[in-house]
């Protein structure tokens, strides 16, 4: 889980944007790797097979400040990829994103496998 109350001060210390949660990984294949600068600020993001090294990834909770989005509100609805499409183009367009590396665990649900683990995980703590 993330502390959300530590993401929103990561995000407000850094004046971001968008601030992302990130997880440490190895041996990533699976997962766009996500680079840092000194200032834990995003320059780049790796698509999976160019980030099969140990290294940081996206981890799926979000602080987004609302204006970074107006110009796609005023668009008519499309399906699009927030890593593959949005991120890429915020970061040409020099936009402040931020990475938060979470120091607690990280279950990807988004394969049936992971998303059973998941609820196994879950079950022992409710």
């Amino acid at each position: 889980a993330v502390n959300l109350k530590n993401l929103l001060q990561c995000h407000k210390n850094c004046k971001s944007d968008m601030t992302l949660s990130l997880v440490k990984i190895r041996q990533n294949k699976r997962y766009s790797g996500v680079l840092l600068d000194k200032y834990g600020m995003i320059y780049s993001i790796d698509s999976p097979t160019n980030s099969s090294k140990n290294g940081m990834a996206n981890g799926g909770v979000y602080i987004i400040e609302s204006e970074l989005f107006s110009n796609y509100q005023k668009q008519k609805p499309k399906k699009c990829s927030l890593e593959e499409e949005l991120l890429p183009q915020l970061l040409i367009k020099k936009k402040r994103i931020a990475g938060f590396v979470s120091k607690n665990s990280f279950i990807d649900i988004g394969i049936p496998h992971d998303y059973n683990l998941a609820a196994d995980i879950l079950s022992q703590h409710m």
